[in-house]
């Protein structure tokens, strides 16, 4: 039994020193920051599940049709005391900065959906990571 005690710490301390991913599906949030770059474009749940699956995914990335990709990483410090819009907006309102003029160019009836994830740690500070597609119809 003393034998299985070092084993047992030692995935202790590994498990708890890995990130853990929680999602940020908050729609509202996504649908307002893009109604600040564009107008008339229809959010898409399918979309939204395929911008998270390109996320994690550097190989689904290859497989991915968008027409226009806009995302970002961030590491948000003192996580804990941000709102989840708050995080995404950090994460997300600088790409959209630089992508303005694509973003206005997309025509109406484009199709798009937004995702990401916040991968938490065992300090106050979180990597964000959040993207749109985009598609034109």
């Amino acid at each position: 039994m003393f034998a299985l005690f070092p084993v047992l710490a030692l995935f202790v301390q590994i498990s708890s020193a890995e990130d853990l991913e929680t999602p940020l599906d908050d729609k509202e949030t996504f649908e307002t920051i893009n109604s600040m770059y564009t107008n008339d474009l229809v959010w898409s749940d399918e979309w939204a599940k395929r911008a998270l699956d390109w996320l994690k995914s550097p190989e689904y990335r290859e497989s991915v049709d968008a027409d226009l990709i806009v995302g970002g990483r961030s590491l948000i410090v003192n996580a804990n005391d941000k709102p989840v819009w708050q995080k995404i907006l950090d994460v997300l309102e600088i790409q959209f900065d630089e992508a303005e003029a694509e973003l206005e160019r997309l025509p109406p009836g484009t199709v798009y959906g937004c995702n990401g994830y916040m991968s938490t740690r065992k300090t106050k500070d979180d990597y964000v990571s959040a993207v749109c597609l985009y598609k034109k119809h």
